[in-house]
């Protein structure tokens, strides 16, 4: 019989850098599949037994106890138990304007599926969520604040793991790269181009590209049409009234036939088809978030 724990924060307002959003404690149904889901925030599954199948943006692992499968925000992502040996994991989702630099400064790879830990590490977290195993009722100030101890504890204790104490602290990020990127997070939706952004720094197309490559390890023409591409997946998901068009528009792009190559390019698969796809699995009364 499966095992599932599960807790919402819901409290609605943003008190640090980083927000724990939900947590559990889950003992799975063999050869359930949980997806395809796009997240909005960051989520951690510790697997402490058991094994199965992780899938993120197309790309397939198998995992075991010892092993924390990482979910990142607007990327695509599916899980499935294995059918002999399902896991059982702690999890916990979150975000926040700091959420991603304090997972690299832990020295945690969120462009890796996957990262093994020790048990030791997490008992911060597992301590937090046993604690808070049955309780859906809206969380205390308190409790919120006991939340974010916990995830951070358990960081903190990835991080000396990972990251040599002698190192010295990395240079900040470019102030240019900063204010782009920001530029693009407000503007995407205005059919803005790389040439726009570089003008609205007053540099040189060639040189903020050059910068912005090196910086985030993509160009930032790429940055965008994935942006939009990933916003796009949360429109179709969250607004199924909308036709193709409308989505193409919001999202930024001049024309639907624009819109359906781009997403092609980065989903091997046209918006329709997603949708379809997206259909046929929310007809299927999809089981609770894990």
């Amino acid at each position: 019989m499966e095992m599932f724990t599960h807790t919402a924060v819901n409290y609605g307002k943003t008190m640090m850098g980083i927000n724990v959003e939900e947590f559990g404690h889950s003992k799975t149904t063999p050869l359930r599949t949980f997806g395809p889901y796009w997240r909005d925030t960051f989520t951690l599954h510790f697997i402490v037994r058991g094994k199965g199948t992780f899938e993120r943006q197309h790309r397939k692992v198998h995992l075991h106890a010892g092993q924390c499968f990482i979910i990142v925000p607007d990327e695509r992502t599916s899980y499935t138990p294995d059918g002999i040996d399902p896991w059982e994991y702690y999890w916990i989702c979150f975000k926040g304007t700091d959420a991603a630099d304090m997972l690299s400064a832990c020295g945690i790879d969120v462009s890796q599926p996957a990262m093994p830990f020790v048990f030791a590490d997490i008992r911060p977290l597992v301590e937090f969520i046993d604690r808070y195993n049955s309780d859906y009722h809206r969380m205390t100030h308190v409790d919120v604040l006991r939340s974010s101890a916990a995830l951070l504890q358990t960081l903190a204790n990835i991080a000396a793991g990972n990251v040599e104490q002698s190192e010295q602290p990395k240079a900040h990020r470019n102030k240019l790269v900063e204010t782009a990127i920001r530029y693009i997070g407000a503007n995407y939706d205005k059919g803005i181009n790389v040439t726009e952004i570089s003008n609205m720094l007053y540099i040189s197309r060639t040189y903020f590209s050059s910068i912005f490559t090196k910086e985030v390890g993509i160009n930032p023409g790429n940055y965008l049409q994935k942006l939009r591409v990933n916003k796009a997946k949360l429109l179709m998901s969250d607004h199924p009234e909308l036709s193709i068009s409308d989505i193409a528009h919001a999202v930024g792009f001049d024309s639907p036939d624009r819109f359906s190559k781009v997403y092609a390019r980065y989903e091997l698969q046209s918006p329709s088809a997603y949708r379809k796809e997206l259909k046929s699995f929310l007809s299927n009364d999809p089981p609770p978030r894990e």
